[in-house]
């Protein structure tokens, strides 16, 4: 696959160690987590991911072998793989390539493998570049790309405001986002079986609240720091007190109906939103989540998609694709939402609990994909499945790793 010829192997081989061992030195140098095996390691794999899109720009390979590029999971992946490791050239690159594809205040699903086109059908893509970009100008002080991206963010939030494609729009009762229509899967939990949606959650999924409140949150935030007004103060303000209507039961609704019934499903969503910097929630609420969390959700090498006291739970992620389709978010374990338990756990001051979290996903990493973590795990056997080499698996525990170890030595973190 390479463009030129290689008249000597071995200086080529010598080439690539030199240019690995220099991402392992930056990984540390940002880290400050000098001679640890983990990052070296997972600082490797993460520049697996990164990949050029012809005149594009820069994307993220969401999984080898199956996948290409998506939105959600490069702007999920994006802190991981290149502000953690350092790379924050390739950070502003992907950032940049995702703004320029803007439509409507969506940015792509995936782009479509023949070249011609993208997919639109996502409503957590756009509101997780909002996350990423704050996070972005927050680990470089760049205040130049935030002075031209804030224009962006703010379209952004307009077209959710006034509404957009499949049913995206604000509630202007409560300033909380309504997403869904028949036939259309717009979440992370994203399965479609010919018609047959496995996860709608229509209406107001819980992560995608606390999404649309860090986003409203970001653009106040980077508003101030740029010495401009911020647009969205009230509107985030009515969606916080809102937020109310989430926590009325002993876990976190996942989903209110259009009509503002709760879907008491215990699954980590809930815990993706209270992890996101401007959901409110009191501190025995999050206690509560993060322990019936423990008991129904964690394993040793990710979360649960559903809980499996859930007569719908599916704990086997083999067999036909039908087979596992179905299974796919109804209760097969995912290691990417271990980053936001291991934020909470972190927030309440829990470090050796969420070392102890990580210790059996790090081992994997000597397994399947090796030097890698895989996409899911079978919900009863934990055995790896889907892509052995997963872009937000990685930069999640990545992520999560140097945000344990900083909490060990007593750093605080960014």
């Amino acid at each position: 696959g390479l463009e030129t010829d290689v008249p000597d192997p071995w200086a080529a081989h010598d080439a690539e160690a030199a240019r690995r061992r220099a991402l392992v030195d930056r990984a540390w140098e940002t880290t400050g987590l000098h001679g640890d095996d983990l990052v070296a390691t997972l600082a490797v794999a993460a520049d697996a991911y990164l990949v050029r899109r012809g005149e594009s720009g820069l994307s993220v390979i969401a999984g080898y072998p199956w996948f290409a590029d998506w939105g959600r999971d490069t702007m999920i992946a994006l802190t991981g793989l290149t502000l953690t490791t350092g790379r924050h050239d390739e950070a502003r690159a992907l950032l940049d390539t995702f703004l320029r594809t803007l439509r409507r205040g969506l940015i792509p699903n995936n782009f479509l493998e023949d070249g011609t086109g993208a997919g639109y059908n996502t409503v957590d893509g756009a509101l997780w570049l909002a996350v990423a970009l704050e996070r972005y100008v927050a680990a470089t002080g760049d205040l130049a790309f935030a002075r031209e991206a804030l224009p962006r963010l703010r379209e952004l939030l307009d077209w959710h405001v006034r509404g957009t494609d499949h049913g995206i729009r604000m509630d202007p009762a409560g300033g909380l986002l309504l997403a869904g229509e028949p036939g259309v899967q717009l979440t992370w939990m994203d399965v479609k079986i010919a018609d047959w949606v496995v996860t709608p959650r229509h209406g107001q999924p819980v992560e995608i609240q606390g999404l649309w409140l860090a986003a409203l949150g970001a653009e106040e935030r980077l508003s101030h720091l740029l010495g401009e007004r911020p647009h969205y103060g009230e509107r985030l303000a009515q969606a916080q007190a809102s937020f109310a209507a989430f926590l009325t039961g002993e876990f976190p609704a996942d989903t209110l109906s259009p009509e503002g019934e709760p879907d008491p499903s215990v699954r980590p969503n809930a815990l993706i939103a209270l992890a996101l910097p401007d959901t409110p929630a009191a501190p025995a609420r999050v206690e509560g989540a993060v322990r019936r969390a423990e008991a129904e959700l964690l394993t040793s090498l990710g979360l649960h998609t559903l809980s499996p006291l859930d007569p719908r739970f599916r704990g086997n992620y083999g067999g036909d694709q039908l087979v596992r389709d179905a299974a796919y978010h109804q209760g097969t374990v995912w290691p990417w939402p271990l980053g936001a338990y291991i934020d909470l756990l972190l927030g309440r001051g829990e470090v050796g609990r969420a070392r102890a979290t990580l210790r059996g996903l790090t081992g994997h990493v000597g397994e399947a994909g090796v030097g890698h973590v895989s996409e899911v795990f079978s919900g009863g056997s934990l055995r790896p499945g889907g892509c052995p080499f997963q872009a937000w698996s990685v930069a999640e525990l990545l992520r999560a790793h140097v945000a344990v170890a900083r909490a060990e030595r007593g750093v605080p973190g960014p």
